[in-house]
């Protein structure tokens, strides 16, 4: 890409800006780069940049980076040019976690993700992301993407892929799963009338897939990204327990659209008290041609009389 370039009434001192930009400039080119520029265009669009009538895809990809990025960047920014020379300045930190979106912007962790880079990457709640952190006007950013699984795989949401009548047989490894859910099948959604932490890892750890969710835990339960468990622990707020439980079905539905046999185990469900929520977890449950996602939820006698209609089995 050029660099120290007028583009129209816009300039850009590439050399003059700091590490965390010079990466997002540079990672908003290469992207850019391989559009075309009917897509380039459709992308300016969404950020309400104006594209100048006559210019080469080359200045098209400058004028785009720099007009998207202006609003964030401050005059006086200067840093190496290499992504390599963050990691040897020690100035930035790599963040590990799960795109969640709240109030209209994008988080990994408590660290905000610069959006041009979640357009860019399609990002979806629930996607796990590796990425380096810097600080943008005092605020930690996220501002390069290292790793992301979706990456370069297509996709549909969750939502719209079509889903099956009747699910296939589970794969359940495991006796005490495989006696208590015998003939369960994708996309089941089961109803616990008893279940214990114990008895809730065990039938978690009998499927290939699955994702944990613990509700109203004590604060020595915490979560693991590695294997997938949630903890929404006792002293959270209404809102943070929520934000947990929303996010836990999210990253289901994304293994799900990835073609994966996801398991959901989750426990401390009456204490959600959020009818919007409850009915996201327990109405998940669905096989589709390749995938699926099935729900296994403990519920009081009293919770279980309000979505036994939904439940396909009830233990």
């Amino acid at each position: 890409m050029s660099k120290n370039r007028k583009l129209y009434d816009l300039e850009i001192e590439y050399e003059n800006l700091s590490g965390p930009y010079k990466a997002i400039y540079d990672e908003l080119g290469l992207s850019l780069q391989d559009m075309s520029v009917l897509e380039i265009k459709h992308f300016a669009d969404d950020f309400g940049i104006k594209i100048p009538t006559s210019c080469v895809k080359e200045e098209l990809v400058d004028y785009t980076v720099g007009r998207v990025l202006m609003p964030f960047m401050p005059p006086s920014e200067r840093i190496c040019r290499k992504l390599w020379d963050l990691f040897k300045e020690g100035d930035n930190e790599i963040i590990r976690g799960f795109c969640e979106l709240r109030d209209g912007e994008w988080y990994v962790g408590r660290v905000v993700i610069f959006p041009p880079l979640a357009k860019l990457h399609d990002l979806r709640e629930g996607d796990k992301i590796e990425g380096l952190v810097g600080d943008l006007n005092g605020i930690k950013m996220l501002v390069t993407i290292i790793s992301l699984e979706s990456d370069g795989i297509e996709r549909k949401l969750f939502s719209d892929i079509h889903v099956l009548s009747g699910g296939r047989m589970c794969n359940i490894e495991g006796t005490v799963a495989g006696e208590l859910l015998s003939g369960l099948r994708v996309g089941e959604r089961v109803i616990m009338r008893d279940m214990s932490l114990d008895l809730a890892n065990s039938i978690a750890q009998s499927f290939t897939h699955s994702v944990r969710l613990f509700i109203d835990f004590a604060p020595e339960f915490e979560s693991d990204m590695e294997r997938e468990i949630f903890v929404a622990e006792f002293s959270l707020g209404r809102e943070e327990k929520l934000a947990i439980a929303r996010l836990s079905v999210e990253r289901c539905k994304r293994l799900a659209e990835r073609g994966r046999e996801v398991t959901l185990v989750v426990m401390g469900f009456d204490t959600l008290q959020d009818s919007d929520i409850e009915r996201s977890i327990i109405g998940a449950g669905r096989c589709f041609d390749t995938g699926g996602l099935t729900v296994i939820v403990q519920m009081s006698e009293e919770k279980n009389e309000e979505y036994k209609t939904i439940a396909t089995r009830i233990v």
